[in-house]
């Protein structure tokens, strides 16, 4: 998904093929692009730096590197201690809003990746792509891939109309549909429910029926936490609650 923006050409993503000849240059000046070259946007550009470096983006570097993308433990998580999706505002591809995850009609079980740097993509995939050969015929299974955008050059246009446009190029890679979805801003709300500590690394929840996370992991999975996350779909998209059943009541 985000990794597109940088597989354009080069003279693309300078801006040359965008706007095209001098002349039509003239004609954007209003647009945001010319703000991020003015002192505004080069204090702007000083600040979200400034911002990054003190939410550790070294130590996300070291952290990655030391525990290979790994942050938390991949496991199912019970009922009981379940807690929903946090609700947030996502773009889609067409520049439309919507409210993610949906309160009516849910699919029986919905994987949600998420990535919030091109590096990680291939770290969702490991995940998605064996997920959508698992379940590409099955019914009330559902695949979304959920950038987080945080950069304030990424979020100003034209650059996030260019993420929009060419963030589903991975559908190719996909044996089922997928819905993408892009949050511009902040996200720390969405890190702290969901424990994303690392802003390298890739991320993945399976989200039942109610709008529960019921499983979690994240970084490359191994053989081991891959077979256990498809078992858990698989009796998810069946509509089981993967949690211990209540005692029976006495007569």
């Amino acid at each position: 998904m985000l990794r597109q923006l940088w597989s354009l050409p080069r003279n693309t993503r300078q801006g040359h093929a965008i706007f095209g000849s001098p002349a039509c240059l003239g004609q954007h000046r209003s647009f945001k692009l010319f703000e991020i070259f003015r002192k505004e946007g080069r204090e702007e550009r000083v600040k979200e730096l400034q911002e990054d470096l003190q939410q550790g983006y070294f130590d996300d570097f070291r952290e990655f590197r030391d525990q290979h993308g790994k942050v938390f433990e991949s496991r199912l998580i019970p009922v009981a201690s379940a807690q929903p999706f946090p609700t947030l505002t996502a773009s889609l591809p067409d520049e439309s809003t919507i409210r993610f995850p949906v309160s009516q009609g849910a699919a029986n079980v919905t994987l949600v990746a998420i990535a919030f740097r091109a590096g990680a993509q291939d770290l969702i995939e490991a995940w998605s792509v064996p997920f959508s050969e698992a379940f590409q015929s099955a019914p009330n299974v559902q695949l979304v891939e959920l950038a987080l955008i945080e950069s304030v050059v990424m979020r100003a246009w034209p650059f996030r109309s260019l993420l929009l446009r060419n963030g589903t190029a991975s559908q190719e890679r996909y044996h089922m549909p997928v819905q993408y979805l892009f949050h511009f801003g902040d996200a720390k709300p969405l890190c702290h429910a969901l424990g994303l500590t690392n802003r390298l690394t890739g991320y993945v929840f399976l989200v039942d029926g109610a709008g529960r996370v019921r499983w979690r992991g994240s970084g490359p999975p191994t053989p081991d936490e891959l077979a256990g996350f498809l078992a858990a779909a698989e009796q998810l998209a069946q509509g089981t609650t993967l949690g211990p059943r209540p005692p029976p009541r006495l007569p």
